[in-house]
């Protein structure tokens, strides 16, 4: 077990006896559980008075070319759904608003995937990914409900 404070939010990772790790995070907007795969986000789940119906999961599911994003309710309702890939875009949603953008910041082609609740534009989740074209280098950011800043436990 590993115990760190970061920011406002205190983290504990739990690994080895867990598969996959995962860190229970909580601030002033609420209390997070964070699921980790490979480095990146699988799965949030958010209990706090500021999500309607008081909390809200987010399960994100990754393959070769495919990008799922499900985000549902307390009582499994789903409130968006977002499956992109090279051939299409599908979404369907329920007070969620989704956006992707791409665009390069000198040789970093910087890409967005964001949903946040469409009244009070409060976050949901958040990813950024950067790729330098020149040195081969990628960086990845992921942030949660509230815009709480997500770091992979290790």
């Amino acid at each position: 077990m590993k115990l760190a404070l970061s920011g406002l939010a205190l983290a504990i990772t739990l690994q080895g006896c867990t598969n996959p790790p995962y860190q229970v995070l909580s601030n002033s907007y609420g209390r997070y559980k964070v699921v980790w795969s490979g480095g990146r986000v699988r799965q949030i789940e958010c209990s706090s008075p500021q999500v309607p119906g008081g909390s809200v999961v987010v399960y994100v599911k990754r393959a070769t070319g495919r990008f799922e994003i499900t985000v549902r309710s307390s009582d499994r309702k789903i409130w968006a759904e977002e499956v992109l890939t090279p051939e299409e875009s599908r979404s369907r949603s329920a007070g969620i608003v989704f956006r992707q953008e791409s665009h390069y910041e000198g040789f970093e082609r910087i890409e967005v995937l964001e949903l946040s609740f469409e009244g009070s534009g409060v976050l949901i989740y958040k990813e950024v990914s950067a790729d330098d074209r020149t040195t081969g280098r990628s960086r990845q950011e992921f942030y949660g409900p509230f815009a709480i800043q997500l770091q992979p436990p290790g």
